[in-house]
């Protein structure tokens, strides 16, 4: 859990949501079920000098139950590793 919460920028958090909610709520998401598969079709990314904008469609299986979602993810340069400073979910 903290590798993957390390893949984002230190500040980050959704939109009417603190960074504290935001993290409670992805443990639920990725601790909680029994089994988990993420798979990603369709991945465009642009890069603009420090930055990277990457579109995919996300196929999130959980315990019996899919889930699929158009993701913007924007990256940011930060030293030699790229974070995710932005996400944007469309179901």
């Amino acid at each position: 859990m903290n590798a993957y919460l390390a893949t984002y920028t230190s500040d980050f958090a959704p939109p009417g949501m603190s960074r504290t909610a935001w993290v409670e709520q992805r443990r639920k998401q990725i601790l909680g079920p029994k089994s988990i598969a993420i798979g990603v079709d369709n991945l465009r990314a642009t890069v603009q000098g420090d930055t990277i904008v990457a579109e995919f469609e996300q196929t999130r299986r959980t315990d019996g139950a899919v889930i699929r979602t158009r993701k913007t993810l924007e990256l940011v340069k930060a030293g030699s590793r790229w974070l995710i400073a932005k996400e944007t979910n469309r179901f």
